[in-house]
């Protein structure tokens, strides 16, 4: 079996946020990453750490995110009642002078015994960065298309008039 010690330092080796909740949604583990974003966000603050309710914070959520907090609370209570072994959701967390996309995984963990839920967010920015980009040169690709198509519609008709004029006795 891994020693205790050693599964911290594999988690704490993990660039994707990582809390372990109990039965309750209270915080009884978190990675490096966590606390680092834990005390980035609130400084001094120990909002997000051990021996907080995960849901509790997710339900007291106001404001633009309310919605996504509201979820995500909603996904994890269904993964500690053992209605489905795992939820996911992608959601924004912009501030005002960057935009972010995280996935938040929720994972019940296998076997007897109390539940537990291992809670991940992993930064997507980059990936949602590129589709966005995609879709812009999609959309950008569309406007082409119908520009062509219409040169090509004005060109039909421009051969079509040129050829019975040049049919038709002087």
């Amino acid at each position: 079996m891994i020693s205790e010690e050693i599964a911290h330092s594999a988690l704490d080796g993990l660039t994707a946020r990582i809390a372990i909740l109990d039965g309750e949604g209270k915080i009884l583990a978190v990675n490096a990453a966590w606390r680092s974003f834990a005390e980035s966000s609130l400084p001094g603050s120990s909002t997000l750490g051990k021996e907080v309710n995960y849901l509790r914070i997710c339900d007291a959520a106001t404001g633009e995110w309310a919605a996504e907090a509201g979820g995500a609370a909603s996904g994890i209570r269904a993964v500690l009642a053992g209605q489905t072994r795992m939820f996911s959701l992608e959601y924004p967390c912009h501030t005002p002078t960057e935009k972010h996309w995280f996935t938040l995984r929720g994972t019940r963990f296998p076997g007897e015994g109390p539940p537990r839920v291992i809670v991940s967010h992993e930064d997507i920015t980059a990936r949602r960065e590129a589709e966005e980009a995609l879709h812009r040169r999609v959309e950008e690709l569309d406007a082409m298309t119908r520009t062509l198509e219409r040169r090509n519609a004005e060109l039909d008709q421009f051969a079509y008039v040129t050829s019975h004029d040049l049919r038709a006795p002087l």
